[in-house]
């Protein structure tokens, strides 16, 4: 877990309540889009998240998808999102909060996972390795903190 630059625009300094707002609307518009519905729901059923399993979503931007996760790795289970910009981060918690959610959000960065080697028995990242300097090196990341036998659902656009 060395010290690394950030890793995209989405870790800023500050939550600007206007970028903020805009990015929200924005993931909120594309989490309602149709084929988006239809790619995760698929990426759920793959990755087969069990009760009582540990979970991680890099890149959990409003926690929609984590909250998800938390909902089936039940109360013996954690889902933890990852997201290193603070106002979605602070989104995530609020909506989590709301939806009764045993779903917790950290800061980090995909580069160096703020997380042991093998913690985690699944890891979901969506549309994250776009905004990377270092695409493999996240991937190498996500195998360390995976668990032998563990299972990853990565999605992604190739632009």
């Amino acid at each position: 877990m060395a010290d690394h630059q950030p890793f995209s625009a989405f870790r800023v300094p500050d939550a600007d309540p206007e970028v903020v707002e805009r990015l929200v609307a924005v993931l909120d518009v594309q989490a309602a889009n149709p084929g988006v519905r239809r790619l995760r729901a698929w990426a759920h059923e793959q990755l087969a998240v069990r009760p009582g399993e540990r979970v991680l979503d890099i890149g959990s931007g409003t926690g929609s998808e984590t909250l998800v996760l938390a909902a089936a790795v039940g109360p013996d289970g954690t889902a933890t999102g990852l997201e290193p910009n603070p106002g979605l981060r602070a989104v995530a918690g609020r909506r989590a909060a709301e939806a009764g959610s045993a779903a917790r959000f950290l800061d980090g960065d995909a580069l160096a996972l703020p997380l042991p080697d093998g913690a985690v028995d699944a890891v979901r990242c969506e549309r994250v390795l776009q905004h990377l300097t270092d695409p493999a090196g996240a991937v190498a990341e996500m195998a360390r903190v995976l668990r032998p036998g563990g299972r990853v659902a990565l999605l992604d656009t190739d632009w």
